[in-house]
């Protein structure tokens, strides 16, 4: 029954952060904040035949991965895992657990290079999204408690980059008594993204200014919006950008400069507020060498880049001579791609569609770059990509999980060749993978 205790040694690490023991039976035992080695007496929170999750309740013995958390907040805040653990655990984690999940979820065995680590262990992200709570008269602004409800107020987190940091504690000294200067409601997330320059902008999602519960936002909320984000400007000078979204649809530019500016790749990108980048930018610059590295010179090649964001690398090998593709279904970042393109006097196809609906007019491209949501691919568009005739695939993921479905569903027609996983999120479970896939030959099938 939940409420059980028991003592457990954790013998590993899962992708996802928690730590891996068997009980007396032999059963599977999740415990988050735990690390191979400890010896730990827990509480069981839930049970299943097979498996159970549990709460530590005293660590008898510290393993050898186990260090500091270098974060005050970390045994309150929900907003990583592993800052207890050692960063050599956590790349052998990482790294077995991509492996493992191919093996049992997709049923491979696919040659796995080492994780290539994160130079930055802390002040890596440039974007985090943080939820502000209304709750008895108090305010509470902060990242999600690691179990149950509730939210923890943090006024600093380490992992965001500095410009981050300025901008958060500026916002928080800026809003007012009941965070009066934000939109009403009793629950807002804001969304906060550093450029390369230092400059922050602000995504303010949900809450009205106390008009109709049933409409869009009228003209004079907007207006109201304005001069409170203009008073929020003036007093938190880190700030360069504030959007508000509200909870009822449509989306308002309500003051300091339209976009955000950003060089990436090279590139100059006027970001809309929505826009995807990775948040590791020294990373995800490795990532996209170990691609170029891949293909070699990609003069003369059709590309088709699918889930594309805002095109960065499109726009790369179209400028080196490719013929590319680029499909996306975000409005935002197509629209910066395609402003990003006209500035570099580059010539790349952005087509603001699903994959799903875009696959069957591609034809026969020489490689395909497919960078889905953690959600992984649709069913249709497995089935679609299954059946294409390009000559090999890149598939970058972000979620093993749904990576090792995904492979499961081409296995009919693409081998795996090897995996290479990147430390885009250090200090936590999660882990970026570049799958290579060769067609398979038709004496294979």
């Amino acid at each position: 029954m939940s409420g059980d205790l028991v003592e457990l040694t954790i013998r590993d690490i899962a992708l996802g952060g928690s730590g891996v023991g068997n009980d007396a039976g032999g059963r599977v035992v999740f415990v988050p904040r735990t690390v191979p080695g400890d010896r730990v007496r827990v509480e069981l929170t839930e049970q299943r035949a097979r498996w159970a999750k549990a709460r530590v309740v005293e660590l008898r013995q510290g393993g050898p991965a186990r260090v500091e958390p270098p974060c005050p907040n970390f045994s309150s805040c929900g907003g990583c895992q592993w800052q207890h653990v050692s960063p050599e655990e956590q790349a052998g984690a990482l790294t077995r657990g991509i492996s493992e999940v191919l093996r049992r979820v997709g049923g491979m065995d696919v040659p796995v290079i080492p994780l290539e680590p994160s130079p930055l262990r802390s002040g890596y992200r440039n974007r985090v999204t943080f939820t502000l709570r209304r709750q008895d008269g108090t305010i509470v602004a902060g990242y999600h408690r690691p179990s149950g409800p509730g939210v923890v107020d943090i006024d600093c987190c380490p992992l965001a980059e500095p410009a981050i940091e300025r901008a958060w504690k500026g916002l928080r000294n800026a809003w007012g008594p009941s965070a009066r200067l934000l939109p009403r409601g009793a629950d807002l997330r804001l969304t906060l993204r550093a450029s390369a320059a230092g400059n922050v902008g602000l995504l303010v999602g949900g809450g009205s200014m106390g008009g109709s519960a049933t409409e869009r936002a009228d003209p004079s909320e907007v207006e109201s919006a304005r001069r409170h984000a203009a008073a929020l400007l003036k007093s938190a000078p880190a700030l360069s950008s504030i959007w508000w979204k509200p909870r009822r649809g449509g989306r308002h530019h309500v003051g300091g400069t339209r976009y955000l500016s950003e060089t990436w790749d090279g590139l100059r990108l006027d970001l809309r507020p929505e826009a995807f980048l990775q948040t590791n930018r020294s990373v995800a610059a490795t990532i996209e060498r170990y691609l170029d590295d891949e293909i070699g010179d990609p003069g003369g090649m059709t590309i088709a880049d699918l889930y594309a964001g805002v095109g960065a690398r499109s726009i790369r090998w179209a400028a080196r001579g490719a013929r590319v593709v680029a499909v996306e279904a975000g409005g935002d970042a197509v629209e910066t791609g395609r402003d990003a393109g006209r500035r570099a006097g580059v010539a790349v196809r952005f087509v603001q569609a699903t994959v799903e609906r875009s696959l069957a007019d591609l034809g026969a491209p020489d490689l395909i770059v497919v960078n889905p949501p953690r959600t992984g691919l649709s069913a249709e568009a497995a089935s679609a990509l299954a059946t294409t005739d390009a000559a090999r695939i890149a598939y970058i993921s972000c979620d093993p999980s749904t990576l090792a479905r995904d492979m499961a569903r081409l296995a009919s027609a693409w081998r795996p060749r090897v995996a290479r996983p990147f430390d885009v999120f250090p200090q936590t479970g999660h882990v970026e993978t570049v799958l290579w896939l060769d067609r398979r030959a038709s004496t294979d099938l």
